[in-house]
């Protein structure tokens, strides 16, 4: 199959992906059949315009659930073991939350890098880009994560910045040179793991 815009297997219907020739990429978007040059292109004209700061309040919240959620079970099943072996319990409780952290790690922070979205941002229908279009990969995604720090200093004024910036950034946003902005895709909380 030649590169361009196609309806992949699996996707909803009347939305498209990018072929390259060998894989599919970002997507899959509301839009025709026809080839891009630039399959960033087909990225950057699913976004329709930049995120509320609801929205991306919303977001936030709802990743932080996802990872209290993960903390917790690991922390249970680790008290619960360590009923009947204490040992026992705290090793594998402690596995368990490295594991929780790990992929919280991972879906917070990689899958928001790689694919635009955290689960918080799939559901809110939100996603991260470069200002120039394309996801910010992995590691501008991690950066930004661990530069977070700077958007709370002084008094959360980083995380407010969105309210009166042009294009809605906070301080890191600014940082790595990524927006968000409100997308077309369908909005759900799975699939977590991106179609390829």
């Amino acid at each position: 199959m030649q590169p361009g815009n196609y309806h992949a297997e699996g996707d909803p219907q009347g939305t498209v992906r990018y072929w390259d020739g060998t894989e599919w990429l970002g997507g899959p978007f509301v839009g025709q059949d026809s080839a891009l040059e630039n399959p960033h292109e087909a990225i950057s004209n699913a976004a329709s315009g930049y995120a509320t700061w609801g929205s991306r309040f919303a977001a936030r919240f709802v990743d932080g659930l996802v990872a209290l959620v993960l903390v917790i079970a690991a922390l249970v099943l680790g008290l619960l073991l360590g009923v009947f072996n204490e040992t026992l319990g705290l090793v594998v409780g402690g596995l368990l939350f490295l594991v929780a952290i790990v992929a919280t790690i991972y879906l917070t922070v990689w899958l928001q890098g790689t694919t635009g979205q955290s689960p918080g941002k799939r559901v809110m229908g939100i996603e991260t880009l470069k200002e120039s279009g394309g996801y910010i990969g992995g590691g501008s995604s991690f950066g930004r994560w661990l530069l977070d720090v700077l958007n709370q200093l002084p008094l959360y004024l980083g995380y407010l910045w969105p309210l009166w910036d042009d294009k809605s950034q906070t301080f890191t946003d600014k940082i790595f040179g990524a927006v968000v902005k409100e997308t077309n895709r369908p909005k759900s909380l799975l699939p977590l793991i991106p179609k390829r």
